[in-house]
């Protein structure tokens, strides 16, 4: 009987040890968890001005990095115009530093036209107001920090 009882004990102390390291993962997991999904997001608004025609759309990319940009955007967009404006609202966005790139799909094909391989047809700006020949775009001027939980950028097309 005694020894039916220390069995019983020592499966009754794995039982409780199992328990408690399992309470302990889940715990963790939690904390971990918590911490993970508290980085801060912005709320990121882009007023486009200056728009020449209201036909069709604005099409829009933010980019993550001088590596992505105007190649792989983080984040895209399109909105109809009103009144020579559009306003383009990015929700959940991470804290960081981005650039911008847009343009006016005037024919409304979802690409920049091109002429002479290199010459865009349809206007376009990018964060920070930087214009130049599409090609020499440069992240370095067009980038901005988000670093408020509610943020708005200006751009005249």
């Amino acid at each position: 009987m005694q020894i039916r009882n220390e069995l019983y004990s020592a499966h009754k102390k794995r039982t409780v040890l199992k328990i408690l390291k399992a309470t302990f993962v889940f715990l963790l997991c939690c904390i971990i968890g918590n911490a993970l999904s508290s980085q801060e997001m912005c709320l990121l608004t882009v007023k486009v001005t200056e728009i020449k025609r209201s036909e069709c759309m604005i099409r829009i990319g933010m980019f993550s990095s001088e590596e992505s940009w105007l190649a792989h955007s983080f984040m895209s967009k399109k909105a109809r115009i009103s009144n020579d404006r559009s306003t383009l609202i990015f929700e959940d966005v991470p804290f960081g530093e981005f650039g911008i790139s847009l343009y006016h799909d005037e024919n409304n094909n979802g690409k920049m036209d091109i002429r002479f391989s290199f010459l865009p047809k349809e206007n376009y700006s990018c964060s920070n107001q930087v214009k130049g020949s599409f090609d020499s775009l440069n992240w370095v001027d067009a980038k901005f920090q988000l670093n408020k939980s509610n943020q708005e950028i200006p751009i005249k097309l």
